[in-house]
Formats: C-alpha cells, structure tokens, sequence
C-alpha cells in the first residue's frame, strides 16, 4: 500500500485483526503484515477519510452477524442492525456506494473487502446502490441440531443433512429406539451393502454398477438370507440387455477376442495361418501369417493393394490408424517424402471395405452373436444412473433471506455425494450458490477442510460478494492476480494455510 514504512518498534497485531486488513492503531491507519501492524501516515487525507469510513461500516456488519450467528436478545439483533445502517448511511452520504471505484481502490487488498461489497446491490450503468437484506431483516440463525423426530423416515433425512451419510447410531438416538426395531419400517427406503457393510438409501444402493452389486449380493445371500431383499431389488433395476442390431462393433475393440479377429481375417483372406495378437505392455494389435497367405492375391489385390497389403490395412484398423502412402523423391543431395494421392485413396478405399466387411461378419453366427453381445452388456451396460433430490438440505449458516431452488439443492446434493459433478447449467440458472452452497456444504459435514474456488479473472469480485450474501458469516480469502505475483505467491500459500478459511476463492 501507499505510503508504506517500516518502524524500529514492532507493534503486535491484536488477534481480531486479519491478515492484510486495514485497522487504526492510536487514531493513525495501520495495515497488518504477519503478526504486527504497520501504520500508514503517508497515505492521502481523502484515502484516510474512506479508509476509516469503510472500518467502520466493516466492524458495524461483523458485529451485527455476531449477534445473529450467537443468537443474542432480539433487541440487541434490532439495536445492531440501526448501528449498521446509521454507520453505511453516514458513509454513502459524504462517499457514495461502497462498490465505487474510488472505495474499493482505497480499501483494496483488505480480506473484507468482498463482505463490504455484498451489503449492495450495485448498478455499474447507473452508479446507483441498494440495501440488501441484512439491513431490514435477521439473514443468518444459529442451526439447532434436532434431537428428536417422529418416524423412522424423518430420522433418515436429518442424517443425511447432519451427516451427509446414514448413521444407524444417529437414527437410534433420534428415535429413541434401537435399530432392530425400526428397520423393519424402512424395508425399500435403506439397504445393507454386503460389500462396505454400511447402511445406503434407495437411490445410492440400486444405481452404479447394478451388475456387478447383483453378482455381490447373490453371493452374500448363500451365507445370509436378509441380502435377498437386496437381490430381489437389484434384479427389478437391471438394464435391460441390447440386441446385436443396437451394439455398433469397430475393428479395434478391446472387448473382442483376438480369436474371433483372428476367425475374420482368416475368412477374409481364405487363409488358416494368420496370428493376430495384442500386446498389453504397448497396448498395440499386431497381425501375422506365412509368406503364402502374405502373397496371395487375396491379401495383395483384392482386399489390399501393391501399396499396403490387406493384412497391413487390418492391423492399421485394429490401432485406429489411418494409412498414408508416401514416395521418396530426390532433392539434391537429399531424399524426401512425399504424399501419393492416388495410392493412398486407393488403399483408404480398401481399408472402409475390409471395415465395411467387419460389420457385417461379427454378427452373422450365430454362436459369436450371444457370446459377444452377452459380453457387451455385462460389461458396458451395466450402469444405472443415480437420481439425485437435495430436498432434506436445510445449508445451515446460509442467510434465510436467499431460497434455492429445487434443481440448486439437487446441485449441492449430488456434489456432496460424487467426487465429480458438471454443473452444465444455462446462464442465470444460479451456478454460483450451488457452488457456493457445496462447499460449505462440504465443510460443514467434516468431507473437505478448505474448500477453494477458481473463478475466471473479471468474476473475483462479484462471486465473493454473491458467497458473502449466501453465508454473510463466512471467513473468506479471496485472492486476486496481484497475490500470485513472484514477489506475493509464498506470502499468499501461507495465508492460504494458516489461516481456517471457509472458502479460499482465487482467479484461475
């Protein structure tokens, strides 16, 4: 910052002073570095005038959200809520809207920066600011656990929401029952899985790999009987099998034998010494037969040309590669490379014809028809997808004044539930609170510890005041392009981790 110094006298940082935040010390404005503060008398009087102006309207929205998140007195809520209004309103007055150019220039670099910002709803076309939520009403409760619930069914969705899992000991705490005897009552909502041993729901257990939990589940009902419901479920759920007439087969497949490759080139070519292999280290088909099959006019003329011989073309089908013919040409002293366009049509002719001719071979017998397509779907069509409700989230923390919608819950559901989720949503859908909303989401149930964000350069701003105005009492860093400078880079990783960030959002 502007009109930085360095002192012989070291002033410690109190601890309610975060890193890089601006603060006064003996009515003078200090920045904190590491553990001390360090005060900035050089700085312009109008920089001065806003930096305290934004001090104080930072310390009047903390302790308003102290208030809320301690759940203090109505009163003392009500009586912080004017103290924050009296405190923005005083400030906008003499420096217009917190979001102008001239504000968060002064105030740049301090980590509360982004919560300043979420106090407005700024038009950027007209300069012109309003209030949100926080100043008219209470946005944040302090999230009650339940502690008692009245069927069995109810229990479940507080687990998941408070656990993010089913937990037996919590269901029998909140039921005030053991186990034994309500999970008769939950006989097609919760099933054992007889490979983790571990209670799942309906939609978790009977989705995935259907085929292989089947197989585990018919193997754990030889020993023991209460995995037949498991069974009788997982066979109402299987996919049902393709036709030969459904499955397209290409020339390369790894699910195919190398027999049966070996069957159709020997047909091919009318031929009973072709070895056709696959080697695993190099991952490559290779292709082999005597000299005779190599000559004859089969494999040379009519599904080969003199250029590249139809056991060639084969081999270049079973690797996916593409055959180019080239000539070698004189060039002075040097030899050089050329395309032949003629050749090489002629034999990419060839090799769609040999392909051509694989298609229609695969399925004629009809001993390799059931084989290969019984292969096929046990293999590949095997999955059943898992349909995701995020109904039971309650996202405890958030602000009560921003109500998600059905598909955003979905969203923070499914992200909580799968190591990987594509949220491909069409603009305006709400991408940033379903984000938002995960990672805490994530945080809260003990599944992630720091949970980061990488935004693109221009959304730094505006997704850390949209996260401010989903949790206003969320503890953030948010780090912009000038952080990851060489100079900064160590300084920031260190920021990053020391300090228990509910979300560390940096500029991708």
């Amino acid at each position: 910052p502007q009109g930085l110094e360095s002192h012989d006298q070291s002033i410690p940082a109190p601890g309610d002073v975060k890193p890089n935040a601006y603060t006064t010390h003996k009515d003078e404005i200090a920045i904190r570095e590491g553990n001390e503060l360090i005060p900035l008398p050089h700085l312009p009087v109008q920089t001065k005038l806003r930096i305290r102006g934004l001090i104080q309207v930072r310390d009047a929205v903390r302790q308003c959200l102290r208030t809320q998140l301690t759940d203090a007195d109505e009163d003392e809520i009500t009586l912080t809520r004017q103290q924050l209004n009296q405190t923005y309103d005083r400030f906008i007055t003499r420096f217009g809207a917190v979001s102008e150019r001239a504000n968060a220039l002064a105030f740049r670099g301090d980590p509360d920066l982004p919560l300043l910002f979420s106090l407005e709803n700024y038009d950027t076309e007209t300069k012109l600011a309003t209030k949100t939520a926080i100043f008219r009403e209470r946005t944040v409760h302090r999230q009650k656990p339940v502690t008692a619930v009245q069927s069995p069914k109810e229990a479940i969705i507080v687990s998941l929401n408070e656990k993010g899992q089913v937990d037996l000991n919590h269901l029998e705490k909140l039921l005030a029952r053991p186990a034994a005897d309500f999970l008769p009552e939950l006989k097609g909502v919760l099933y054992l899985n007889p490979q983790t041993q571990t209670w799942e729901t309906e939609d978790h257990y009977l989705s995935g790999d259907v085929r292989n939990k089947l197989r585990i589940a018919e193997a754990a009902n030889l020993t023991d009987p209460r995995f037949g419901e498991n069974v009788t479920a997982l066979k109402s759920v299987q996919p049902e099998d393709l036709p030969s007439s459904e499955i397209d087969v290409r020339l390369g497949a790894s699910w195919v034998s190398p027999k049966d490759y070996e069957k159709f080139a020997c047909e091919l070519l009318g031929a009973n010494d072709i070895k056709v292999s696959y080697v695993i280290p190099l991952g490559t088909w290779l292709v082999k037969a005597e000299p005779l099959t190599k000559r004859s006019v089969a494999n040379t003329t009519e599904w080969g040309t003199d250029r590249a011989t139809a056991l060639e073309l084969l081999e270049d089908a079973l690797n996916l590669r593409t055959p180019t013919i080239y000539d070698k040409i004189k060039e002075g002293n040097k030899n050089k490379q050329v395309v032949n366009p003629t050749a090489t049509e002629g034999v990419r002719e060839k090799q769609q014809k040999i392909k051509d001719r694989f298609k229609e071979w695969i399925w004629q017998d009809d001993e390799r028809r059931e084989r290969l397509a019984k292969k096929y779907n046990e293999e590949f069509n095997s999955v059943r997808l898992r349909v995701f409700n995020g109904e039971h989230l309650t996202l405890p923390g958030a602000s009560q004044a921003i109500q998600l919608q059905p598909h955003q819950k979905t969203g923070v559901w499914r992200i909580v539930q799968t190591p990987n989720t594509l949220l491909g949503h069409v603009v305006g859908a709400g991408k940033t609170f379903t984000m938002v909303a995960a990672g805490m989401e994530l945080k809260r149930l003990g599944l992630a510890r720091k949970p980061l964000f990488a935004v693109p350069n221009h959304m730094l701003g505006q997704f850390s005041s949209e996260l401010l105005m989903l949790y206003p009492g969320a503890n953030i860093l948010a780090a912009t392009k000038e952080d990851f400078a060489k100079d900064k880079r160590r300084e920031l990783t260190s920021r990053i981790a020391t300090g228990n960030w509910d979300a560390v959002i940096v500029t991708h």
